[in-house]
Parts: C-alpha cells; sequence; structure tokens
C-alpha cells in the first residue's frame, strides 16, 4: 500500500491511537507494523477477529487480558542455556497464569467467538511448568525457604548465624570499656557485614576493620575484631544461599528451554489477541462498524464520520462511488469541507483493508482496493526547484504510470497552480485517462470547465459541499448530483475584504463568459437544499404515520386479544354454569324420585 497515502490520509494517527490502547509491548509492536492490505480473504479474517472481540468486550464482564509481559528475550536466554534471573522468572510465571486464564476463557466459549478461540488453541498447556515456579516462588513472588532441602538448610543456618552475631555485637555494645567510643549504640550493616559506629578520634583505639566512613568523616563503621569470625561464617552462609538459588534458577531455565517453542508460539498468540481486543477498544471509541464487502465494488458510506476531526464537531458525510460513474468531481466554497470528505474517504478505506472498523452507519458497503493514491495539499520541494504546480504533476504522473482499475485514486485541486485555462485543460485530460484506466477517482477543484466537463461525460459526477447563503458560512455537508459556486465573493466579504474592492471584483466578474453558469448552480443548488429539506421533513412525517400505525395496530392486536379474552372467559362461564345446572337438576330429579317413591309405599301401607 502506498506510504505517502498513508501519511497524508493521516492513517499513522489512526495507527498511533491504536498503539496507545494496546495493553502491553508485544501488542504495542504489532500495532506498529499494521499497514493495509489488499489480499481480500485477510481483510475478511482481520475483520473477523476485531468483530468477534467488540462482541466479547460488549457481552462479558471482563477479559483476560492486560499484564502480560514480552518474555521473548527470556526465552531466548533460556534457549542458549543462560540462566534467568529472579525477574525474568517471575515474568516467565506471571505470563504462565495468565496463559492459561486466556486459554480456558476461549474454550469456554468457542461457540461465541470461534474465530478468537481457534487463535487461542495456539495456547500450550503450561501447567506443570507454571507448578514448578510455584514451588520456588510464592505469592509475593519472594523465594520460599523450601524452594529446595539444601536452601532450606542453609537459610535455618542463616538465621542462626544471625541470631548468635547479633549477640556477639550486643556484647561489644554493653562493654562498659568501649562505651566513650560509640558515635551510637546501635548496630547496622555494611558490606553484609555486621558493624559499629566508631567516633573518628578513637579509630586506632577500638579494635576492628573499618567498612566505611560517613559524609562528614566523623563516624566510621567498624566491625569489632570480636566478629569477624562470626560475620566470616554468616557471609559464607550467604554465599552459599546464593549459589543454591543461582542452582534452582539453572533448573527452571532448563525446563523452561524445554518448551521453548509452544512457549514463543504461546507469547506471540497472546499479544496478537491483546492486539485484536485493542483494535475492539477502538472502534468502541469511535462509534464504528463493519462495512459490508461491496458484492458491485461500489462505495456506500452512510453518514461516514472522519475518526481524527472532535465527534462533537465533525459532520457526517454520504459518500457514493462506483455504479454508474467512477469519478466524482467535489466543488464547493474554500474551507468547505472538500478536501475532508475526500480524506474520509481515503482514510476509512484505508482503515477497513487494515481490519480495523470504520465510522459509518451499518448499511455502508466497501469494495477492496489494490492501492491508494493520493495527491492532496502543497508538497512544493524548494531543494529541488518544484513549483506546487511542478510537485502536483509529478505526483499525478506517478500516478497515471501506476494506477489500475482497482486503485482508488483522490486529487486534491486538480489542475491547479499555473493559468487556470491550461490547468483544466491538463485535469480533463488526466481525469479522461483515468476513466479509461477503469479506477476509482474523487477530485476536487474550483474550475468550471472541469465542472461542465463532469455534466456533459458519462461515467463522471459532480458533487458539491453546501453553503449557507444567510449565515455565509460553510455547512460541510456533500451532496452528490450537483456542483457548487465557490462562493469567493461571500466569504471575502464575511473575513471583511472592502467593499469597494468586493464591489470591484463583481463588475469585472459579471463580464465574464461563465457568469450565468455561476447563477445557475447557485440557484440548482439552492433549490436542491429546498427539495432535500422537503424530502427530510416527508422521510420524518412517513416514520411518523409509520409509527403511528404500528401503535394503531398494536391496540388492535390488544383489543382483539382482550376481545377473545372475554370471549374465552365468557365460553368458560358457560360450560361451568352448565355443569351447575346440570348437576343441580340432577339433584332435584333424585330428590323427586325418592318422594314419589316414598308416597308409593305410603299408599301399599294404608291398602294393607
Amino acid at each position: 500500500m502506498n506510504k505517502r497515502s498513508m501519511r497524508i490520509l493521516g492513517f499513522y494517527q489512526v495507527q498511533h491511537m491504536l498503539v496507545r490502547l494496546a495493553p502491553s509491548r508485544l501488542s504495542k509492536e504489532i500495532a506498529r507494523r499494521l499497514k493495509p492490505v489488499s489480499d481480500a480473504d485477510v481483510i475478511e479474517q482481520q475483520l473477523t477477529d476485531t468483530e468477534e472481540a467488540v462482541r466479547c468486550t460488549q457481552t462479558e464482564t471482563s477479559t483476560p487480558f492486560g499484564g502480560i509481559v514480552d518474555i521473548r528475550q527470556a526465552l531466548e536466554k533460556a534457549k542458549r542455556e543462560v540462566t534467568l534471573d529472579s525477574r525474568e522468572c517471575i515474568d516467565v510465571w506471571n505470563n504462565l497464569q495468565h496463559y492459561s486464564e486466556i486459554s480456558s476463557f476461549f474454550a469456554d466459549r468457542a461457540a461465541e467467538y470461534p474465530h478468537l478461540a481457534e487463535q487461542a488453541e495456539v495456547i500450550g498447556d503450561f501447567s506443570q511448568l507454571s507448578h514448578s515456579f510455584a514451588t520456588v516462588f510464592d505469592n509475593n513472588h519472594q523465594i520460599r525457604d523450601n524452594a529446595s532441602p539444601q536452601l532450606m538448610r542453609l537459610r535455618s543456618r542463616i538465621v542462626e548465624l544471625e541470631r548468635q552475631t547479633k549477640r556477639y555485637v550486643n556484647n561489644v555494645l554493653q562493654n562498659k570499656e568501649y562505651q566513650k567510643f560509640f558515635q551510637d549504640a546501635l548496630v547496622t550493616v555494611r558490606n553484609n557485614r555486621y558493624v559499629i559506629p566508631i567516633k573518628q578520634e578513637y579509630r586506632h583505639a577500638f579494635p576492628g576493620i573499618v567498612h566505611d566512613t560517613s559524609a562528614s568523616g566523623s563516624t566510621l563503621y567498624i566491625e569489632p575484631l570480636a566478629i569477624v569470625n562470626a560475620n566470616n561464617d554468616l557471609q559464607s552462609a550467604r554465599i552459599e544461599e546464593t549459589r543454591e538459588i543461582e542452582r534452582i534458577f539453572r533448573r527452571l531455565t532448563a525446563k523452561v528451554q524445554q518448551q521453548y517453542r509452544e512457549l514463543y508460539d504461546s507469547t506471540l498468540c497472546v499479544g496478537q489477541l491483546e492486539f485484536i481486543f485493542a483494535k475492539a477498544q477502538l472502534a468502541r471509541q469511535m462509534k464504528a462498524c463493519r462495512p459490508a464487502v461491496s458484492k458491485t465494488r461500489q462505495i456506500k458510506l452512510i453518514r461516514a464520520r472522519h475518526p481524527l476531526i472532535d465527534a462533537k464537531y465533525v459532520v457526517p458525510n454520504t459518500i457514493v462511488l462506483g455504479g454508474d460513474y467512477r469519478i466524482l468531481l467535489i466543488t464547493g466554497s474554500n474551507t468547505g469541507g472538500k478536501t475532508v470528505s475526500m480524506k474520509t474517504l481515503g482514510l476509512l478505506v484505508l482503515m477497513h483493508q487494515a481490519g480495523l472498523f470504520i465510522p459509518v452507519e451499518e448499511s455502508s458497503e466497501l469494495p477492496v482496493f489494490r492501492d491508494v493514491f493520493s495527491d492532496i495539499g502543497d508538497e512544493q520541494d524548494i531543494s529541488q526547484n518544484l513549483s506546487t504546480f511542478s510537485s502536483h504533476m509529478k505526483q499525478l504522473v506517478y500516478i497515471l504510470k501506476h494506477c489500475g482499475p482497482d486503485d482508488l485514486i483522490l486529487a486534491d485541486e486538480l489542475g491547479s497552480g499555473t493559468d487556470p485555462a491550461e490547468g483544466s485543460a491538463i485535469a480533463i485530460a488526466i481525469l479522461d485517462s483515468l476513466y479509461q484506466k477503469e479506477s476509482y477517482v474523487m477530485v476536487t477543484t474550483h474550475y468550471n470547465d472541469l465542472k461542465n466537463y463532469a455534466y456533459n461525460t458519462p461515467g463522471i459526477e459532480n458533487g458539491h459541499v453546501e453553503f449557507d447563503m444567510e449565515t455565509l458560512k460553510p455547512t460541510y455537508k456533500l451532496r452528490i448530483g450537483s456542483a457548487g459556486s465557490s462562493h469567493a465573493f461571500s466569504i471575502s466579504e464575511r473575513l471583511g475584504m472592502p467593499k469597494s474592492v468586493l464591489e470591484k471584483a463583481k463588475e469585472l466578474r459579471s463580464k465574464a463568459q461563465d457568469m450565468d453558469m455561476e447563477k445557475v448552480l447557485t440557484q440548482l443548488n439552492a433549490q436542491a437544499k429546498k427539495l432535500d429539506e422537503e424530502q427530510a421533513e416527508l422521510t420524518y412525517r412517513l416514520k411518523e404515520a409509520r409509527k403511528l400505525e404500528d401503535d394503531l395496530r398494536r391496540e388492535k392486536d390488544k383489543v382483539t386479544s382482550k376481545r377473545q379474552d372475554i370471549i374465552d372467559a365468557s365460553r368458560r362461564d358457560a360450560v361451568d354454569l352448565k355443569r351447575s345446572l346440570r348437576v343441580e337438576a340432577e339433584k332435584i330429579i333424585r330428590e323427586l324420585k325418592a318422594q314419589t317413591k316414598e308416597s308409593l309405599s305410603d299408599r301399599e301401607a294404608a291398602k294393607a
């Protein structure tokens, strides 16, 4: 991908934002190497990774990232059988614990994040190695006394020797013969040996070995001869302790060496996963999303926002390029947003092809480009005696030689910096050549000849940035379908140009041949703006009508549901009433039968 375009369009600034979000040295290194690619499969994979990471950060309460250390240098030392020091061992152990958490996290969520889980499968199983470190270091990263039987014996001996040496020192301090020699009646340590602060004037009176002096020279730190042997024994035990710890570290280093390849690959894998989640964090900060891959190779960025402009001030614009036209000519006032619109397109294409989400609406589409060429800004080279026009032409010549049908070309103020008539002719010729090459092109200009060329040439479309004639300020809105005026007089008036100068300029301009066209453009754009406002109002009313229709439909459904509930309740009541009446009727019949039977019995008894 063209490095000049990456610099001019602001890709490196976005990359720097990503570097700041990356949590570790390794992930920052990956972010610094990020660049756009033109392989569609690679881009799809990178975007899918970002998409899963975004979904993960939105769904999960927390992710197991952060705290990873770049241990590659330590691994290389272990590979060369160079013993790792305490800090390096702790870093390796710390990483092993994080590797286990990350591996388990994605193994448990393979169905939700399949691409990330597949990458996390590279992380090895280091449970045994981690256990080896845990037997050496405690949770505070201090070496355990029982890291080895020999270390436990040595540390017990050191404790005993320290107690014994302190007892000898206390005996010296309590000796009444030496009391006047002491600067302070306390024990201190110099060169890992117990010493006593003695006044300078008693240097030769107190038997011992000088190890240090105070800054003023008035105090000497002397090791009494009476405790030299005890200090020697203690120092010897400490040296043995150091050697034993080094032996323990050599043992750990050997185990790291045995799993060097797995550790190295796991470290790279975790760094890559951290980088992917940094991309997700950037996407959420920008409120960005993943555009669809255009099957028709059409650019359709809906409400695209420039990611480097403060969200409070950025004006979203819809940019469409491809289909009926592959060249878009943007006109309008200076400081109106022409260049920003063009840079927005270029930067979002670069971000998309670097696997980053872009600040657009979800219905947006982008094809994959082979390269992005840009000629934006004034880069005249005094050392090579190149004027503004010459530097532009030099870059345009390069573009014409190297561009093709799968490239995006962005050119600012095409043909400017020279005689307007000649500049317009050159610009039209360049556009014609780019059209023949079937490149995708977005250019800005103030030349009316180019506006006419775009109106009269199939495959080329005009567009303009809006200018509010009431406030005499640009709105930064991009409108595709018609050319715009430069509004030089209005802008000059707003900036305080003397009226006499403006009147003279308007008089001269009125005599120009293309003055009628400027009036027509202004009228057309005013009408287009009015139509857009009316369209927006109609869209709003239609939205409200549909909302009302939905509300009425929901109310109807509620009434229907309630009516059905009433009918069902009535049916249940009728059934219950019918059952109750049947039971009551059967009871009455039984009572009548009983009465009839009793009456017959009485009659038979009377006859008898």
